[in-house]
């Protein structure tokens, strides 16, 4: 073998890692311990909690977190590179094992349910009470105009929206509590704004799981959600205004954004299901569109194209990007438009998960390249 393929095969040596597949891990992708840990401690927790046993207490975790986080620190204090492959790896695995507690801490702590819990004053019976809280959400309201059976049991549009409750009165007089309902009213509520501190009277029931297999599970549902207990409302005069947080000047112009977008989003297509439809594709409202237009897209699989995605917000910063190009912008330039666009969408849709995340990269991205031009 010349010195050219000796070279050549120590090259491929090297790139190849002398130390086996865990070595690479460790020196190509050592945040896969991180991610993987998390995981697992969660799964981990999750399962011992579902299973029916106590779920491991979280000082335990915490003093397993402290140990393998010194056995971690030191292995890769002593291990130098090329040094004692044994602790490099015990070093690794124990890295592994603190994010391992970390996901295991963040789960108790997630269930965990405060002493002062509004569900702590619930039991299995429904019990009629006052309380006070803040407005977390704005009022939906709903109407039974599509369901089959509406023609024979009609029922009136009703509201929901969720509240923090922060007193609640009792035999004697008002106490401290905390949590988030989640509150149902007969009556349409037109005058609640998010923030406002409201006092309500109403039913304080939990949520009644699934009855019959197949049934949605409203009770694990609003639990991974951490809302453990339902208000109900006979009518809005339940609900009292105590303080309103009014509306200020960025809130006001990011509302009136929203309703020039709907409203434009709505004028492509006045007449028909399309309005709807053209109106959950554009701005992400699905509200408008009429139950059998929905019920097809749902049976036929096809629901998530009429949901906003982070390859919705690509398209847009792509074309503006393209805009901004052929107008003649500089790379800074075109990436400051880029980005105020993705912030002007963020605002006008609903603030949904995939939405965040893609703008977050959108933005990052866009930052980069105008930190990179020169």
């Amino acid at each position: 073998m010349d010195e050219i393929q000796q070279k050549l095969a120590a090259f491929d040596a090297q790139l190849a890692g002398e130390g086996g597949i865990l070595r690479r891990i460790i020196e190509r992708s050592p945040l896969i311990f991180a991610g993987v840990g998390l995981i697992a401690g969660i799964a981990l927790q999750g399962f011992i909690s579902r299973g029916g046993t106590a779920e491991v207490p979280v000082a335990s975790w915490v003093f397993l977190l402290v140990v393998c986080g010194v056995v971690c620190v030191s292995g890769f204090l002593l291990s130098g590179r090329g040094k004692s492959k044994r602790r490099l790896y015990v070093s690794a695995i124990a890295a592994a094992v603190c994010f391992v507690c970390l996901g295991a801490i963040r789960f108790s702590h997630y269930n965990r349910v405060a002493t002062n819990d509004i569900s702590r004053l619930v039991g299995e019976q429904r019990r009629l009470a006052t309380v006070r809280g803040y407005v977390v959400s704005r009022p939906y309201i709903k109407s039974n105009s599509n369901w089959a059976f509406a023609k024979f049991r009609p029922y009136d549009a009703g509201s929901s929206f969720y509240l923090r409750v922060s007193r609640a009165r009792g035999n004697d007089g008002w106490a401290q509590v905390d949590g988030v309902v989640r509150v149902q009213a007969a009556e349409p509520v037109l005058d609640l704004q998010v923030g406002d501190y409201i006092q309500m009277y109403c039913w304080l029931e939990r949520f009644h799981p699934a009855s019959n297999p197949g049934q949605f599970d409203i009770a694990e549902y609003m639990k991974r959600r951490r809302v453990h207990v339902a208000a109900s409302v006979k009518t809005a005069d339940g609900i009292e205004v105590l303080k309103s947080c009014g509306e200020g000047f960025l809130t006001s112009a990011i509302r009136k954004v929203r309703l020039l977008a709907v409203e434009g989003a709505g004028g492509l297509s006045r007449e028909g299901p399309g309005a709807g439809l053209v109106e959950a594709l554009l701005v992400g409202r699905r509200g408008n569109i009429d139950g059998k237009t929905y019920e097809a897209f749902r049976q036929t699989g096809l629901l998530h194209f009429i949901s906003l995605s982070g390859l919705h917000l690509g398209i847009l910063a792509g074309f503006v990007w393209f805009l901004s190009r052929r107008a003649g912008l500089w790379l800074r330039g075109s990436a400051v438009v880029c980005a105020l666009a993705v912030v002007l969408f963020v605002l006008v849709v609903p603030p949904r998960p995939p939405t965040i995340r893609a703008a977050n990269s959108l933005v990052f991205l866009s930052f980069c390249v105008f930190r990179q031009e020169r």
